[in-house]
């Protein structure tokens, strides 16, 4: 096998600070070499491939807080790789600072100065921050779980092999511009849509108008006028009309003299009817003013008599109940029957008071005068004296009762009375008022009396001097009218030919503002079928290229797999590729010879010793046919061996050591006593270093302890 070209940079020393299992700074110098990494699970080994990975590529997928140590929070977590190279030593540092949520990469030169990471490790840069072409890792796994999928993209890695990296890049760059002009072409189409309605929608609104107009055209029967005869016509009309107001014609466009004719038409009009207007609107007034005072008089003279007539019948009502006598007669009879109930009520009253009295105590004397009195006559004489009033009472209150009702009555007849001699004398001013009203509009004496039938009279005369008004006033209107009439046709006939102009634009306007659109989508879409077909093309060579290569390359990662695994069940290694929307998706699946023609997942079948050597295939097979020198080529393992035995173990080595002719490795292992014996019959001395964790040394707060052994 020929010696492969070893990568540009090689891995100096790792220092590590706040990361894992890692506090205080510690230093791992490799000094270019592999390292072999021995101690116990959970000694820290991991840690170091877990740093050396982070410090190139971050974590883009999960919090980078994940990988701050636990117990150095309140400073810098840091990674930093002295890369050696030809010119000199390069740094490579990624630090996080507490509380920041994305770590910061810092590549410095041999001379301190800072550089990109696009320029340094331009590979990387492309793949992201997850492992790329050149960064082989596989991660611990324990027992039972399923294998991790970070052995790299594995098309990646084969596109890279085969001088196709590109692509892929180049197939999505093809994607982007398809979309973008799949994407231009619908806008186009709906600005073409949008345009293309709204010219059609003018279009329709004017012929719309111009065929409601042509239903009464005002040419009549003759043929439709040119533009110019219609300007022709309103030239010799506006002449016309000037001589008749003696105005003078102005050089004005067609519509303007149009706009100018209405007000020398109302000019006209003016001329001829103002004081006959004004005559006829004093004498509408005068018949209306009549009509209101007639109706006036009339209602004035009803009121009248109706109050009259009421007055003198409640009169005689007030008399009939009164039987002659006064309300004042009436009103003093009744306050004294009133003055003498009082008195005999009271009366009354005390000697109820008296009686009862009587009953409680024995009377020796008077209790009002004081006079002596005998117990028993004096209550007879209470008795007798209450036995006396209450007819009398009675007699009076009865008495006072009618003539209550009379005088109540007869008030009431009496405040009637009152309220018509009120309309009475309301309805005599109404008609003085009226009577004086009509004086001045019929301008008599001021001593006569206008009669309803004078009004009348008036009325009608006055109406007639109306009507030969108006029928003058007419006579006058329809001249008007006719000259109105031909300003009216004129301004049709000029509508007419605005909107067969409006008509005729818009036409043109659905083809000449289109038809560059047009022809612009035309290209789009010739663009979008000329990249779909360099696109398909593409496909087409890129899907033949990695199907020419699968074959040799299944032989080859079967041939590897069986060195490590002597596996029997499922001795067949192949790579599938699907198309999932136009990407290739290459997958890893087994056969058996005993099951010809059937494919199957092996993340289901094989057991950890045969899926930790899957995942290593790739890396051991293209390191076979590498072709150019690298720019960092690194092999990272974590624990590669799990359940292998030990002569699978040596077979593992051999691979190693193929892949280790040009790139350097990181290998973690807790199996130190199976790969001992081995290192030495494939390495090199002085190509590697054996790096020692101790378990039993391990501080939370220091963190690991290592020893190495060159």
């Amino acid at each position: 096998m020929k010696q492969l070209q070893k990568a540009k940079y090689r891995v100096g020393s790792i220092s590590i600070e706040g990361f894992k299992g890692f506090t205080n700074k510690q230093v791992l110098p490799l000094n270019g070499k592999h390292a072999f990494l021995f101690g116990a699970n959970g000694s820290g080994k991991s840690s170091i491939i877990e740093a050396i990975r982070w410090c190139l590529f971050g974590l883009a997928d999960r919090p980078e807080a994940e990988v701050r140590n636990a117990y150095y929070s309140l400073s810098e977590c840091n990674v930093e790789l002295e890369l050696l190279a030809a010119d000199g030593i390069w740094h490579v540092r990624r630090s996080l600072r507490p509380g920041a949520e994305r770590s910061r990469l810092t590549i410095l030169d041999p001379a301190g100065k800072e550089a990109l990471q696009s320029s340094v490790f331009p590979n990387l840069a492309r793949m992201g921050p997850r492992e790329g072409t050149h960064i082989i890792f596989a991660a611990q796994q324990a027992s039972g779980r399923r294998p991790q999928a970070d052995i790299t993209d594995f098309h990646k890695v084969l596109f890279f092999y085969l001088h196709l990296e590109q692509v892929p890049e180049m197939l999505g760059h093809f994607d982007n511009i398809l979309e973008e002009q799949a994407i231009n072409s619908k806008n186009l189409s709906l600005d073409i849509q949008k345009i293309e309605d709204s010219l059609r929608q003018k279009l329709e609104r004017v012929t719309l108008q111009l065929n409601e107009l042509l239903k009464s055209p005002p040419w009549m029967n003759s043929t439709i006028p040119t533009h110019a005869e219609t300007n022709s016509k309103i030239e010799l009309f506006v002449t016309e009309l000037s001589k008749l107001t003696s105005e003078s014609k102005p050089d004005l466009p067609p519509n303007q003299l149009l706009e100018l004719s209405e007000l020398w038409v109302q000019k006209l009009k003016s001329m001829n009817q103002n004081e006959l207007q004004k005559k006829l609107l004093e004498l509408k007034t005068k018949i209306a003013n009549l009509k209101k005072l007639l109706i006036t008089l009339t209602e004035a003279k009803a009121k009248q008599m109706q109050a009259r007539e009421n007055i003198v019948n409640l009169e005689v009502r007030i008399s009939d109940i009164c039987g002659g006598q006064s309300l004042e007669n009436i009103k003093d009879k009744l306050d004294s029957l009133y003055s003498s109930l009082l008195a005999l009520n009271a009366k009354l009253a005390i000697a109820k008071q008296v009686e009862d009295y009587c009953k409680l105590h024995t009377i020796t004397e008077c209790p009002i005068c004081l006079t002596s009195q005998n117990d028993k006559e004096f209550s007879e004489k209470v008795r007798i004296s209450i036995e006396q009033a209450t007819p009398e009472q009675k007699t009076i209150s009865s008495e006072y009762g009618k003539i209550q009702a009379v005088y109540t009555q007869a008030v009431d007849f009496d405040r009637q009375q009152q309220g018509w001699k009120l309309e009475l004398n309301n309805a005599l001013d109404q008609q003085t008022f009226a009577v004086s009203q009509a004086r001045k509009l019929l301008e008599i004496a001021p001593n006569s009396e206008p009669s309803e039938e004078d009004i009348k009279l008036s009325i009608a005369i006055a109406e007639s001097s109306v009507k030969n008004m108006e029928e003058s006033l007419q006579s006058d209107e329809f001249k008007v009218n006719e000259l109105r009439k031909q300003i009216n046709g004129l301004n049709q006939e000029l509508r007419f030919h605005k909107y067969r102009n409006e008509q005729e634009r818009f036409q043109r306007q659905l083809i000449a503002v289109l038809e560059p659109i047009r022809e612009q989508l035309s290209e789009y879409k010739e663009l979008e079928s000329t990249v779909s077909s360099i696109r398909k093309e593409l496909k087409q060579a890129f899907d033949e290229a990695i199907d020419r290569a699968i074959p040799p390359l299944d032989e080859m990662m079967t041939s590897v797999y069986a060195k490590l695994t002597q596996q029997s069940s499922f001795e067949q290694i192949k790579i599938e590729r699907t198309d999932v929307e136009g990407t290739n998706i290459l997958k890893f699946r087994v056969g058996s010879n005993r099951i010809p023609g059937h494919l199957f997942n092996p993340e289901d079948y094989l057991n950890g010793q045969a899926n930790s050597s899957l995942r290593l295939l790739p890396y051991f097979v293209f390191s076979k046919f590498q072709a150019e020198a690298l720019e960092l080529d690194l092999l990272l393992i974590d624990d590669p061996s799990q359940s292998f035995d030990t002569s699978h173990v040596e077979f593992l080595l051999q691979e190693l050591a193929d892949a280790g002719s040009h790139a350097q490795l990181v290998i973690a292992t807790h199996e130190e006593d199976r790969f001992n014996p081995f290192l030495s019959n494939y390495f090199s001395a002085c190509d590697y270093e054996v790096v020692k964790f101790d378990n039993s040394k391990f501080d939370p707060i220091k963190g690991p302890f290592f020893d190495i052994n060159c």
